[in-house]
């Protein structure tokens, strides 16, 4: 894994009624659950539980995304 540094984000007041999915590929696993990790802990920092969808690789995130 590269040692380059991930630029941080700023999440700003999120309503209460707001949803959130993280939609992740299972293709290169080692990378993407470590990224969705970091991602669910960051969204918990902020009292948000994102729905989680796992899809086999890169077109189907943009089938994922639509739906």
């Amino acid at each position: 894994m590269s040692n380059q540094r991930i630029p941080e984000i700023k999440i700003g007041k999120i309503k209460k009624s707001t949803r959130i999915a993280v939609i992740t590929a299972i293709w290169n696993q080692d990378l993407t659950d470590h990224m969705l990790n970091q991602c669910n802990l960051t969204l918990a920092d902020h009292g948000i539980k994102p729905t989680s969808i796992r899809v086999s690789g890169s077109f189907e995130l943009i089938a994922a995304a639509k739906a």
